[in-house]
C-alpha cells in the first residue's frame, strides 16, 4: 500500500505542474503495478475457490490447440504469399521467415509433449508429426533458397509444389493436437467456493476501477489543473484505490487456505 500511496502521489504532483511526461510514466508504472496486484488476486482467488472440498482443480491439457490453429494458420497464409505471381523476393524472404518460427514452435511443442504423456501411441504421433513437418520445411526451405537465387517461374512452381506436403503436415498434426483427450481441464468451482471468492473479487474490482477514474481524472487535470471541483474527485477516487487495495490484500492474506487452521494453531 505505501508504493501505491507513492504512485498516487506521483500522478497527482505531475497532472498539477502540468508534467505531462513524468505524468505518463507515473501513469505507466502505477498501471504496471496494478495489473501485477490483479493477477496475484486472480491467483489467490483461484486457490480459495479450488481449496473448497466440493471444488475441483483445473488441470493443464498436453497441448494447446489454440497455439497449434495459430500457427496453422500463419503458415498457411504465408504459403499462400510464396506461391503469388505478385509476390516480391523481399516478401518470399519475409514468408520463409514465418514458416520457420512457426514449424520449429511446432516441432518444440510436438516434443515436449511427447516427453509429458504416457500414452505410447500420442508419444510415437507427436514425434512423427514433428518430423514430418521438419523435413517438409527443409523441403521448402531449399525451393526458397533456389527461388531467392535465380527469381523465375520455374522456381516459383518448385516452390509452390513443396508447400503442399508442408501444409498437409501441418493440417494433420493440428487435427491430431486438436483432439479432447489432450485438452486443458477447466476448474469446477463449488457454490462455497465462489462465495469464498467473492470478498477477493469484489476488492479487486473496486481497485480497477477506482484506479481507472483515478487516472482519467488526473489526466484532464494534468491538462487544466485549475479545477477545483476534479481535484476533490481526485481525492475520492485516491481514497478509494487505498482502501480498496488494503482491504484486497486482508482479504487475500485471511482467506488463503489453510491460513485458518494456522491462525487456531497459533492461538492454541
Amino acid at each position: 500500500t505505501t508504493l501505491f500511496r507513492s504512485l498516487m502521489a506521483g500522478i497527482s504532483q505531475n497532472a498539477k505542474n502540468s508534467n505531462l511526461p513524468e505524468f505518463g510514466d507515473s501513469v505507466s508504472t502505477a498501471s504496471k503495478a496494478l495489473c501485477g496486484l490483479t493477477e496475484a488476486a486472480a491467483q489467490a482467488a483461484y486457490l480459495v475457490g479450488v481449496s473448497d472440498p466440493n471444488s475441483h482443480a483445473g488441470q493443464k491439457g498436453l497441448v494447446d490447440p489454440t497455439q497449434f490453429a495459430r500457427a496453422n494458420q500463419a503458415i498457411q497464409m504465408a504459403c499462400q504469399n510464396l506461391v503469388d505471381p505478385a509476390c516480391t523476393q523481399s516478401q518470399v524472404l519475409s514468408a520463409a521467415t514465418i514458416v520457420a518460427k512457426h514449424t520449429s514452435a511446432l516441432c518444440n511443442a510436438c516434443r515436449l509433449a511427447s516427453s509429458r504423456t504416457a500414452n505410447p501411441v500420442a508419444k510415437r504421433q507427436f514425434v512423427q508429426s514433428a518430423k514430418e513437418v521438419a523435413n517438409s520445411t527443409a523441403n521448402l526451405v531449399k525451393t526458397i533458397k533456389a527461388l531467392d537465387g535465380a527469381f523465375n517461374e520455374g522456381n516459383r512452381e518448385k516452390c509452390r509444389a513443396a508447400t503442399i506436403p508442408l501444409i498437409e503436415a501441418v493440417d494433420n498434426l493440428t487435427a491430431f493436437a486438436s483432439n479432447p483427450e489432450f485438452a486443458s481441464v477447466p476448474a469446477q468451482i463449488s457454490p462455497e467456493g465462489l462465495r469464498a471468492m467473492e470478498p477477493i473479487v469484489t476488492s479487486a474490482k473496486t481497485m480497477l476501477e477506482s484506479s481507472a477514474g483515478l487516472i482519467q481524472t488526473a489526466r484532464s487535470l494534468a491538462v487544466n489543473p485549475k479545477d477545483p471541483p476534479k481535484w476533490s474527485v481526485l481525492a475520492g477516487h485516491s481514497r478509494t484505490v487505498s482502501d480498496s487495495i488494503k482491504k484486497l490484500i486482508t482479504n487475500m492474506r485471511e482467506k488463503s487456505p489453510g491460513q485458518r487452521e494456522w491462525d487456531e494453531i497459533g492461538r492454541a
